[in-house]
């Protein structure tokens, strides 16, 4: 015979991201939304040795606004620089 016990259990689960540039949330109602961010972003950076910040990770969350304003930014930078140097 077999006897079963109920057991609570407390479980973490993620129910909001908020944006670190502009602190705009994105709220997760049900499995379906967090299995698909459609405005976030997770970023991880660990930096390699002989950097200046050998051994460090950072780690951040962006909407999908400020992600791409900083892609538009860097792009914009850089084409710039590559105008200049000929």
């Amino acid at each position: 015979m077999k006897e079963y016990k109920e057991i609570q259990t407390t479980e973490n689960t993620l129910y909001k991201t908020i944006c670190d540039k502009c602190e705009k949330e994105q709220i997760y109602t049900d499995r379906f939304t967090k299995a698909f961010e459609p405005e976030m972003q997770h970023i991880e950076i660990n930096f390699g040795f002989g950097s200046k910040m050998d051994g460090k990770s950072l780690s951040f969350d962006l909407c999908e606004y400020c992600l791409l304003g900083i892609i538009k930014d860097i792009n914009y930078k850089t084409k710039k620089e590559r105008f200049w140097k000929h």
